[in-house]
């Protein structure tokens, strides 16, 4: 069966390319794709195909600890099934950080169940003790460049001093992304200085948010996946591409 062929094409891929040879490794999948042209492009078969191929080249990457990425699909001989196939190698290594507990998730546009106001939801559910927390005192002392002194009296350069409800709508909406993972909130109201707190956050457990607008996280690696269309972005330069593609589909 056509299938079956592929998927040992791609355990011998995987071992190649995990000894280091890893030049023309993309080639070499694209190749193997080539296996497909051998029976009819019936989209039903598509469909399962692309699970099988996904399903495969995901477990093949965590086994060999091969990094292929998206771009393997990208010039397989039908569109519908490098669409496909894409699809549920996201979906794979999307459930597979899930269960880490490590990945971001970003929405790009209006989406329901989604808290706009965060700055007025904050003020009427923080609690006191969020305060003692070291990671939040980092991010009122990083954003809002302010001293936390108790949960009642934050020192402000600017203000003097003043009290939780007074913080910027900016750290209000990092420390319930950090304490409140019951709700989706919108980082619009996150200005850059706040994208790297965004990605700490994602450290330390999932974290899903809503964008309205281009935040840039910085020039280096991070990994976080696009909801939109389950495209998984490792830099700036992708999440870019991303956001073009999306706004090119309206």
């Amino acid at each position: 069966m056509v299938t079956g062929k592929l998927l040992k094409r791609i355990k011998i891929c995987s071992k190649v390319t995990n000894r280091g040879e890893k030049s023309g490794h993309i080639e070499n999948i694209c190749e193997m794709v080539e296996f497909i042209k051998l029976a009819p492009l019936v989209r039903e078969l598509e469909k399962e195909w692309a699970k099988e191929i996904g399903e495969e080249i995901y477990r093949q990457q965590e086994i060999n600890g091969c990094n292929w990425g998206r771009g393997i699909f990208k010039n397989a001989p039908s569109p519908h099934l490098a669409d496909s196939c894409c699809m549920c190698y996201t979906e794979h290594v999307i459930n597979h950080q899930r269960g880490r507990g490590i990945m971001l998730y970003i929405y790009y546009g209006d989406k329901e169940n989604v808290i706009n106001r965060s700055d007025i939801y904050f003020n009427s559910t923080y609690q006191d003790e969020w305060l003692d927390d070291e990671l939040v005192r980092e991010i009122i002392l990083c954003v809002d460049r302010s001293r936390v002194v108790s949960a009642h009296l934050i020192e402000s350069p600017v203000l003097g001093p003043i009290g939780p409800k007074d913080l910027s709508g900016g750290t209000k909406t990092l420390i319930l992304m950090y304490k409140d993972k019951e709700h989706i909130f919108n980082a619009t109201n996150c200005g850059d200085n706040c994208a790297k707190w965004i990605l700490e956050i994602a450290k330390r457990g999932d974290l899903t948010i809503c964008l309205q607008h281009n935040l840039d996280f910085g020039p280096g690696y991070f990994e976080a996946v696009v909801l939109n269309n389950l495209q998984m972005i490792h830099n700036m330069k992708e999440l870019l591409d991303v956001i073009f593609e999306l706004e090119n589909a309206e």
